[in-house]
């Protein structure tokens, strides 16, 4: 149980981790823009007539990112603590 709450809780961090960067990179790179009007005056193109509409990402596929990545650090986890059983900290 130790070793399913540790794999829950570091794939908490890993996704919290990717979205805070994700959004934070989006939000310099929103105000680090500076638009050069002229430039954007020679390349003028008319208006597309039709619109695209593509598929939202279901929520459903968020939990199963975090259930995947749970599994993934359980195994990390677990593969860890038996290849090193604690032989190496108390040989320092």
């Amino acid at each position: 149980m130790k070793l399913f709450l540790q794999a829950m809780a570091s794939a908490a961090a890993i996704h919290v981790v990717y979205y805070v960067t994700t959004l934070a990179v989006g939000y310099v790179k929103t105000v680090t823009h500076r638009p050069n009007m002229a430039e954007a005056w020679k390349n003028v193109e008319g208006l597309e007539k039709e619109v695209v509409i593509s598929a939202a990402v279901s929520p459903l596929s968020y939990v199963g990112s975090f259930l995947v990545l749970t599994l993934v650090c359980a195994l990390v986890l677990y593969v860890y603590q038996k290849v090193d059983n604690g032989e190496s900290f108390k040989k320092l």
